[in-house]
């Protein structure tokens, strides 16, 4: 059972679960940077390693010229020797792990750097008996490899498409073979130049793809204990859609998100209940935005896991977040300024994918809770004023009628009547089941709406409960408006 080596428990649990689809499950392992750099390093492997083995045969023919039964003893004490790489390798694996999570990858991407070297000494072999030395040396060393690999690999790939990412990793390999060498015609090399130039210029795929694999190593730790959240995620969601309790629509375990080299999110852990609405609230950047574009899928997450309505989209594109009902209105202005309001709530209808007429009904649902946008239906959207830009961005989520909304400062740079009347929307959202997470600086905005407040700092949670709770921490509400007189007013 996947998982069972990590948690018997939630394996046991996560197994009843329907089946990762294979679109989602291919997105999955792409979100995760071992994988991608493993994935990467496949294509140069494949391009070095599949040509190899019948270039190998036809070395020991037209260079000493080997009979048919020479050569395949000579190919049999070559995987003899690999094997026994192997079986070495396997050993010396568990120890590498003791030492660090990205020591296997590291050992196993030097292990390809070395076969580079081997092959151009093996191709320049004056005798037989040095290029035999020097083909087995060059098999024990390959096989080494592959034990670190495999096992990296299982430890970083979540469990339920473990399956998926060995057997999906292996069309990098013929991937590499076309793409890189029979397309740019290094195929040709041993008909053109001769076979041991043929083998010479192999060794840039094993370098190359092996430095690509190095890379990989720094990543194994946290990759893993994401893997190992979404398996404990998963069996913890469908246990509470057995229980009675209220289902969970988001749920962000131990999200962390970096811009380059610098970490804006650490390790934060969010639930939000099915038709809740919150307030998340914070400083100037304390990560608001950040997490938000991390759940719709705008930025990558390096550790941690995002569950949308009981299933992983950690690392989904957005334009399928959007699909599946996850809809962010961006800080800001998030219209098309250069299309008309009719053509803006249009493109929003076509792409929630919603029937025609629904879609139809909710544009003249937004229109007539906003007459404004109905005398201007037929102008660009850059000319309608900030307000009702705002307006127009909630008319398009409210047209694809999402699950969940989420408002990036709503009340930005707007006048209190102008709010007033985009708050009338959020509420009329909310009515209908959506759940809401409402990003403000205000916070007599957020509180107004929202039962529930979450609190933010210098990326990382510091506050989550009750709003009447909220109002009694005065350290919280100073840190919001440090400098401001705006506290006066809330307390």
């Amino acid at each position: 059972m996947r998982g069972a080596t990590e948690d018997e428990n939630s394996a046991v649990v996560a197994a009843q679960e329907k089946p990762v689809p294979f679109g989602r499950g291919v997105r999955m392992l792409f979100a995760v940077p071992t994988l991608r750099r493993q994935y990467a390093a496949w294509w140069f492997i494949g391009a070095g390693f599949l040509p190899l083995a019948f270039l190998l045969p036809l070395y020991y023919k037209r260079a000493f010229h080997l009979g048919v039964f020479q050569r395949g003893v000579l190919g049999s004490l070559g995987a003899a020797a690999a094997f026994a790489g192997v079986l070495l390798a396997g050993k010396w694996t568990a120890s590498w792990l003791a030492k660090g999570m990205g020591e296997p990858l590291k050992r196993a991407g030097w292990v390809l750097v070395a076969v580079g070297p081997g092959l151009l000494l093996l191709a320049w072999a004056p005798n037989l008996p040095l290029a035999i030395i020097v083909a087995v040396v060059v098999s024990f060393i390959g096989g080494m490899f592959t034990p670190a690999f495999i096992t990296t690999q299982a430890f970083v790939s979540p469990a339920r498409v473990r399956s998926l990412s060995f057997g999906f990793g292996l069309l990098f390999i013929v991937a590499g073979v076309w793409v890189l060498w029979i397309v740019p015609g290094v195929s040709r090399v041993s008909d053109h130049d001769g076979i041991r130039w043929a083998i010479a210029a192999l060794t840039p795929y094993w370098i190359i793809g092996g430095l690509i694999l190095r890379s990989g190593h720094k990543f194994v730790a946290a990759d893993v204990g994401r893997a190992f959240a979404i398996l404990t995620t998963t069996a913890e969601l469908h246990r509470r859609r057995l229980s009675a309790s209220a289902n969970s629509i988001l749920v962000c375990q131990d999200v962390d998100v970096s811009y380059g080299q610098v970490q804006v999110l650490f390790g934060v852990n969010l639930d939000l209940a099915e038709g809740e609405i919150i307030a998340l609230l914070g400083t100037n950047g304390a990560g608001k935005s950040t997490l938000l574009r991390a759940i719709s899928g705008l930025v990558p997450v390096q550790r941690g896991a995002i569950f949308f309505d009981g299933e992983d989209v950690t690392g989904m594109e957005p334009e399928d977040t959007f699909a599946a009902g996850l809809v962010q209105v961006p800080g800001g202005r998030g219209i098309f300024p250069s299309l008309t309001v009719r053509e803006n709530l249009e493109v929003a209808a076509w792409a929630s994918g919603r029937p025609r007429a629904d879609a139809a009904a909710s544009v003249h649902e937004i229109l007539d809770l906003f007459p404004s946008l109905e005398r201007r239906i037929e102008q660009q959207a850059s000319v309608l004023s900030g307000g009702e830009q705002q307006m127009l961005t909630l008319g398009q989520a409210f047209v694809g009628r999402p699950r969940l909304l989420m408002i990036d400062e709503l009340s930005l740079g707007l006048a209190p009547i102008v709010v007033e009347e985009l708050l009338r929307l959020v509420r009329r959202i909310h009515e209908e089941g959506t759940a809401v997470i409402l990003v403000e600086q205000s916070v007599n905005l957020a509180l107004t709406v929202a039962e529930r407040a979450v609190f933010m700092e210098k990326g990382e949670i510091r506050f989550a409960g009750p709003t009447s709770e909220l109002l009694e921490r005065d350290d919280i509400l100073r840190a919001v408006f440090l400098g401001a007189a705006t506290v006066e007013t809330v307390t």
